[in-house]
This record gives structure tokens, sequence and C-alpha cells, in this order.
């Protein structure tokens, strides 16, 4: 077994001698640790320490041995937004992955081989582009020996629940539609995808909850509840001081919500989001959740360019400060009823009525996007009288002498 520094390691070791009589197990990583939880085993257990990636030095550590099957799940992890992996940074993660893998295929024909892939390689994940690269690799390649003829399964691994200390991590997951799986659970879909004849699988557990925080291609997985109707921010109509007041607790209490904590109150609003905690990927969810509380599309830097809670929702309360003038819809569509109203009872005779109308048509062509073609078009086919309302639509009364051109 690859990888054996791991957190996986223990439990799965344990299982394979207990559950399927494994007696003899070379359990290799990069330090050459034991994992814990091993003790009084009924097996005999080596340890070595060997970089997998290295085909050499892995050559000389299988050299003489017999192995009936390699578990491979070393992995590093190094996530970060596509704009900052370089290649030093591909490297780091592709590397143990996939050339570990590959070595491992190519030393031991006879083999049965077990890869530890990840979901991210199926699903994608946020900041995890080379990660997922790494893993869609390995499922890629259990397929190719399976079409061989050869003895090969990859498990592209939800999140397991091992570290009690990832809270924050575990309610980031739930909310992105993934809850991770207890031991028993995950070493019992180990056991099916070893029994199973698909030489790739996936194993996760969903959350159940709005399909809006699952992804997409499991929404139809999912139970849901009725959707809810889009949140109002409550801002329109706020005197300055009390929109400042809601657009803080709301700046905080989303931080907090990304953060996993429960109470806003421990987000202080002239703290750095860098000093409470906040990383690039945390960042986007932020920016994510407060665009749509606020309805509002955010720059992705937002909490770069506005380093703290309260330069943030300085930012904001900016942004609705020079919005509060604009029209909304509902007061623009009562104006259009007065006006209706008013047509309806205005003199009807023919000249009122077709002055009426041009004004109107004036109005109507102001709001319609045109190509320079139509335009012109348009312009060259109008009559005397349209064209002497068209300037009155854009001058706002008649000129002199046009009315009585006009009749």
């Amino acid at each position: 077994m690859t990888g054996a520094s791991g957190a996986l390691a223990g439990p799965v070791v344990r299982h394979l001698v207990e559950r399927h009589g494994v007696r003899d197990l070379l359990l290799v990583s990069r330090s050459g640790a034991v994992p814990a939880g091993l003790d009084g085993l009924d097996a005999r257990v080596e340890s070595a320490a060997c970089d997998v990636a290295d085909r050499a030095a892995l050559r000389t550590l299988l050299a003489g041995r017999r192995v009936a099957m390699a578990v491979h799940a070393a992995g590093v992890l190094d996530d970060g937004v596509v704009t900052a992996l370089d290649a030093a940074r591909l490297e780091r993660v592709l590397r143990p992955k996939t050339e570990g893998a590959a070595h491992l295929a190519e030393l031991l024909p006879e083999a049965q081989l077990v890869l530890f892939s990840s979901a991210a390689g199926v699903l994608g994940g946020p900041g995890q582009g080379n990660y997922a690269a790494a893993n869609a690799f390995l499922d890629a390649l259990a397929r190719q020996h399976a079409a061989a003829g050869r003895r090969a399964v990859s498990v592209a691994w939800g999140p397991w629940a091992l570290d009690a200390g990832m809270a924050a991590d575990r309610d980031r997951l739930a909310r992105g539609g993934i809850e991770p799986l207890p031991t028993g659970a995950a070493l019992a879909l180990l056991d099916a995808a070893l029994a199973g004849p698909h030489p790739a699988v996936t194993a996760l557990r969903l959350a159940r909850g709005p399909a809006t925080a699952v992804p997409h291609v499991l929404r139809s997985l999912v139970r849901t509840p009725e959707a809810a109707p889009a949140a109002d921010p409550g801002l329109a109509g706020l005197a300055p001081d009390e929109r400042r007041a809601r657009l803080s607790a709301l700046v905080r209490g989303q931080a907090a919500a990304v953060l996993g904590y429960a109470d806003a109150g421990r987000i202080e609003s002239d703290r750095s989001f860098q000093e409470l905690g906040f990383d690039s990927l945390s960042s986007i969810e932020f920016r994510n959740r407060l665009g749509a509380a606020l309805g509002l599309t955010l720059e992705a830097t937002l909490v770069f360019d506005h380093p703290t809670p309260a330069d943030l929702a300085a930012h904001l309360d900016e942004r609705f400060a020079g919005e509060s003038g604009a029209t909304d819809l509902p007061t623009l569509f009562a104006a259009f009823d007065r006006l209706a109203a008013a047509l309806t009872a205005a003199a009807a005779d023919d000249v009122s009525r077709d002055r009426t109308a041009e004004r109107v048509r004036g109005l109507l062509d102001q709001l319609t996007p045109r190509t320079a073609t139509e335009s012109v078009t348009a312009f060259a086919s109008a009559t005397d009288d349209e064209v002497f309302a068209l300037i009155d639509a854009e001058l706002g009364s008649p000129l002199p002498g046009l009315e009585e051109r006009s009749r």
C-alpha cells in the first residue's frame, strides 16, 4: 500500500487483514512511518520509505517480492485557483498520483491494482484543477487495464469522516452537496468496489438539501424541498445609517457561515479577512454567498480589494447609495398606468391623437436598440410629420413655426 502515512491507511490496512485475510503487508510512504492503530494485527506488517514516483527506487524496493495486490493511496494536495497554479504546483500534485500508479502497473503486471482516486476527478472541485486531473488519470488507467484483461479498479472517494478538527471543511462540503463518509460505510463501499464488475466507481455520500447546493450532475439524485423565493436583502428605502448597519451585519454573518462559526460576533469588523482565516477558496465561496444574498454580481477579488469586513461593507454601501436614485420597475410601471389613464381622458380629436401617438412612438424608439442600418432605413422612410414628431420627442416641445407647418 502506497501513501501509507495518510489518514486512510490505518483503517484500510486493518480492514484488509480482518475482513479479507491479508497476512503480509508492505506499507510504503515517503517517510516510512507506520500508521497508528495497527497494534495486535494477525499479520506481518513491514514499512518502507520510498518515493513511488521514482521508478528506480520503487523497482529496487519491489525486487524479489511477490505482490498479489497493490493499493495506491499516495497523494498530495496543493489547492489554488487556476491562475495561481504554475508548473511546479501541477507537478507536485500530479507526480505521486500519476507516475506512482503508472510505475506500479508496469512493475507489478500480475497484481490486482486498487487505485484510491477522488470524486474531484469526476465532479471537479473549487481550487482543485490539478488534483482533479491527477485523479481522472487514475480512473482512466483502471479502465485501460481492465479493458486489457487485468484486474484493476479505481475508487473515486468522497471525503472520509476521519478528522474531528475539520468542522469548517465539513460544513463547506455539505453546502456543496457532499457529506463525509463514516469509516465503516467507506470500508463497505471498498468491499463493493473490489467485488464489483466496474473498473471505475465513485463512492460518496450526498447531502440532502436544496438542489441548488448540489453539483449539477447529481441534482436528480437528491430529494429536495420546494424551492424558496430568492432572499430580499431588505435595503430599499432604508436610511443611510440603517443601510450601512444592515450591510455590516450581512457581511459578518456570511463570513461567519463560510468559516464555520455559529456566531457572527467572532468576525471582527476591523480585522483583515486573511487574519480571520480566509483563503482563496473560502474567498470565492464568500463572494458567491454574499452576491446571492444581495442580488449582485461581485468581483472575484472582493476580499483582496476590500480587506476587512468594515471596508467591504462601506464599498457595498457606496454601490447601493449610487443606485438609490434609480427608479425601480414597480414605480416606473405605476407611472405608465397613470399615463395610460391620462391618455384615455385626453381630447379625442385627430390632431391631438396623432401628435400623442408620435410622442409615444418617439419614446419607444429611444428604448429600442437599433443597428445603424435599421436607423438609417427608418429615418429615410419617415414622412415629414414623423420627422417633425421625432424632433419634438428629442427636444421636448415643438420648434416655433413647426406646429403650423405640420398642419
